[in-house]
């Protein structure tokens, strides 16, 4: 029995010009397991081809042309994916030559025995295709052997980039170190984020002592945006709330141009007591993990406010009595004292408010908002305060520090503002409400005659208003 060409969906055109002929084809191709579709005519066969490529193609030299048509002219034939073998008598053997300018797998002779021809052609055929097809998996394998070790590439690059990245984050909180208070912590934010290449510009807001202020620290740092404060319409006791959140994120986003990435750190609340805003080169923080950043601030953050609470405050407050004492000290008996004095005066503040009857002051929220102010401002350095009158104030400065300390005073009392402590501030608008501040000679008698300057002051200034609205109306 004989063995059949493994031929699954293999098809045989025949353009043959003798139907006999076509006959005798057929029953061949047939006996060895193909099917074969017949065309009579050249352009019959041409529209054909436009549609589909068949599996070979058995063409009858005196076919080659009809009219117009060339079958060498046909574009399957010119790019070679047409593949086929000529067909021809004794009669039409001279019509050969027009074959050689053709690629084709040979000629079929009608007197020899067409099965044996066909087989031998057509086995030629199959080892081709055979071939083809394990070329085109072989294809697909590489392919997928070199995708797969693109995936495999780009994943082990990924690893190599996250551990590089995770061991700059560790860098940067072993540079933020072992610190003792806030305002260290804060001092070391801006250190370490001003010398950190990848980030381009930044800025810091965070919860003041009162809690209802955003504050922005100062830093030479070319990198760093100072951003300005930030009121809020009420203290925020349970961190940085979001609308909060919103306005500082707007503030930051005028200020800073780009796509920034926001970095939150939260200490005993629910809400942030700071935030960072930063504009980075976005090649060099590649799969930089920000969270795990967070976490690390936030665990070193919240060990300094412990650290904090549980440490042993040094005093800041110091009755008015005990100052005077230590000013006669200082005088009489030459006691050497690391201290100097300034006296704090809101004479102005407390003038308006003796004038108007139907204002009046939140002394409480003003004194706390200012006894935290003190604290941010001199957290790395020693100081006591006095309180003499509601509206004098004795601050006194470690004599190491002074020329700093005392500017630094100055340029808060400057920006200081007043007018939000006030329950009408609609007659506010052209009042100046600046505190004054001095330095004291050590003695207790000179504070008092200050203080008894001060109160002549708003004596007359009482007075004056007085005669004002006691004056008949026009």
């Amino acid at each position: 029995m004989e063995t059949q060409l493994n031929t699954d969906e293999f098809q045989v055109a025949l353009l043959i010009e003798d139907i006999q002929d076509t006959k005798k084809l057929s029953d061949a191709l047939r006996e060895l397991g193909v099917f074969a579709h017949y065309y009579q005519d050249l352009d019959e066969m041409w529209v054909a081809l436009n549609a589909y490529t068949p599996g070979f193609c058995i063409v009858d030299v005196k076919k080659m042309s009809a009219g117009d048509l060339q079958l060498k002219s046909h574009p399957k034939i010119k790019n070679k994916s047409l593949k086929l073998a000529f067909f021809y008598k004794e009669d039409s053997k001279v019509l050969l030559n027009s074959t050689k300018k053709i690629d084709h797998y040979g000629l079929i002779r009608e007197d020899f025995d067409l099965k044996e021809q066909l087989r031998f052609i057509l086995s030629r055929r199959e080892a081709e295709r055979e071939l083809e097809s394990q070329k085109e998996d072989l294809a697909n394998r590489v392919s997928r052997l070199k995708l797969r070790s693109s995936r495999l590439s780009e994943k082990q690059e990924q690893q190599h980039y996250k551990i590089e990245q995770l061991e700059n984050l560790n860098d940067l909180v072993r540079q933020i170190g072992r610190v003792q208070t806030q305002h260290a912590f804060y001092q070391r934010i801006l250190h370490v984020f001003s010398h950190w290449e990848s980030c381009l510009e930044f800025g810091m807001y965070y919860l003041n002592n009162s809690k209802q202020k955003l504050v922005s620290p100062k830093s030479l740092s070319k990198t760093y945006r100072e951003l300005p404060d930030l009121w809020l319409d009420k203290a925020n006791h349970d961190g940085i709330e979001a609308y909060a959140q919103e306005m500082a994120a707007d503030v930051s986003g005028h200020e800073i141009n780009g796509e920034l990435i926001n970095i939150r750190i939260e200490g005993l609340y629910n809400g942030p007591d700071i935030l960072i805003w930063g504009k980075f080169d976005k090649k060099s923080i590649r799969y930089f993990q920000w969270d795990l950043l967070e976490e690390k601030l936030n665990s070193e953050y919240r060990k300094i406010i412990l650290l904090e609470r549980d440490s042993i405050k040094r005093p800041k407050y110091h009755s008015a009595h005990d100052l005077m004492f230590e000013l006669d000290e200082i005088q009489f008996n030459q006691v050497q004292s690391k201290f100097r004095y300034a006296l704090v005066d809101f004479s102005n503040f407390i003038s308006l408010a003796r004038s108007r009857a139907k204002i009046r002051i939140n002394w409480k929220q003003f004194i706390k908002d200012f006894s935290g102010e003190l604290e941010e401002i001199f957290a790395d350095s020693e100081y006591k305060l006095t309180t003499i009158t509601p509206g004098h104030f004795v601050l006194s400065l470690k004599r190491a520090n002074l020329e700093q300390d005392f500017q630094a005073l100055k340029a808060y009392l400057e920006q200081l503002e007043l007018w939000r402590y006030f329950n009408d501030k609609s007659t506010l608008i052209d009042s100046d409400l600046t505190p004054k501040v001095k330095l004291l000679s050590p003695s207790s008698v000179n504070l008092i005659r200050h203080i008894e300057d001060s109160s002549e002051f708003l004596e007359n200034f009482q007075d004056r208003e007085s005669q004002l609205s006691m004056r008949p109306s026009v």
